[in-house]
């Protein structure tokens, strides 16, 4: 084969692999990336891209089913827009069961006055939900 059409078949393919991105959506993209504060590599920025734009597309078309009655609730894009399914799963659903150690059980005294249930709100004891993000990751970068 002749180098050069070897070359231009090459150059073809690597240029229709790469990723068609809506323009319409840039100044959104930019937008995103600073409100979330996102810094990427110069290999990683299509890939997020390419999944934060198909993350877009799919909350448009649940959002106009949604108008159509379709569905019960409404979406948007949040901070996790330039992760995949299989990401988010992986950075927000860390919690691992322990299996119960072996060991004494506690048993309630025969004669003892407790309540079925308590209230700690009333108490003071439990604050108002907070948004965790990825917890793991800001505790770790506090200790480098």
């Amino acid at each position: 084969m002749n180098p050069s059409l070897f070359l231009a078949t090459l150059c073809l393919g690597i240029a229709s692999a790469a990723p068609q991105f809506d323009r319409s959506l840039d100044a959104q993209w930019y937008e995103w990336k600073a409100t979330h504060r996102r810094l990427y590599g110069v290999n990683e920025e299509e890939w997020r891209r390419a999944v934060w734009e198909k993350n877009m597309k799919m909350i448009e078309l649940h959002n106009r089913e949604y108008s159509q009655r379709k569905h019960g609730f409404t979406m948007a894009m949040n901070a996790f827009g330039d992760m995949t399914n299989e990401e988010f799963r992986q950075v927000m659903n860390g919690f691992q069961n322990q299996k119960h150690k072996k060991g004494k059980m506690f048993r309630e005294p025969l004669f003892a006055q407790i309540p079925s249930s308590v209230d700690w709100r009333q108490k003071g004891y439990v604050t108002p939900v907070k948004n965790q993000d990825r917890c793991s990751g800001k505790l770790a970068n506090l200790f480098h």
